[in-house]
C-alpha cells in the first residue's frame, strides 16, 4: 500500500480526528526537509504551523512522530528542551509559544 499523501492545510483543532493531527505534523516536517529550513527561519516556520498548539494538542500526535519533529529541530539549530521526564509535547508547545529562540548554551 503507498502511503498517504494528504495535505492539510490547517487544522480545525475541534473537529480533527488524531489521524489528522498525525498526517498535519508529517507533512509540516516533510516541507520544512525540502526546504532547508534552519535556525531562526525553522523557528519561525514551526511557529506558524504550529503556533495555535497547545501540549494538549501536541500529545493528540503519535511519540515517533513527535520524536522526529523535535530531532530535526534540535539537528537544524532550534533549541528543544530535552531532559528525562521532560515531555516532547510541552517542549515543543513552550517552542511554539515562545517570543524569541532560545539561545544554545
Amino acid at each position: 500500500m503507498e502511503p498517504q499523501h494528504v495535505w492539510i492545510k490547517n487544522l480545525d483543532l475541534n473537529e480533527a480526528k488524531n489521524d489528522d493531527f498525525d498526517v498535519y505534523a508529517k507533512n509540516k516536517l516533510e516541507s520544512w526537509i525540502k526546504m532547508e529550513r534552519r535556525d531562526d527561519n525553522l523557528w519561525g516556520v514551526f511557529q506558524e504551523d504550529f503556533g495555535y498548539f497547545d501540549e494538549t494538542t501536541f500529545q493528540r500526535i503519535d511519540k515517533p512522530i513527535l520524536r522526529k519533529i523535535c530531532d530535526h529541530l534540535r539537528a537544524n539549530g532550534v533549541f528543544v528542551h530535552k531532559q528525562q521526564r521532560y515531555k516532547m509535547a510541552r517542549a515543543l508547545a513552550e517552542i511554539a509559544t515562545e517570543e524569541n529562540p532560545s539561545v544554545w548554551s
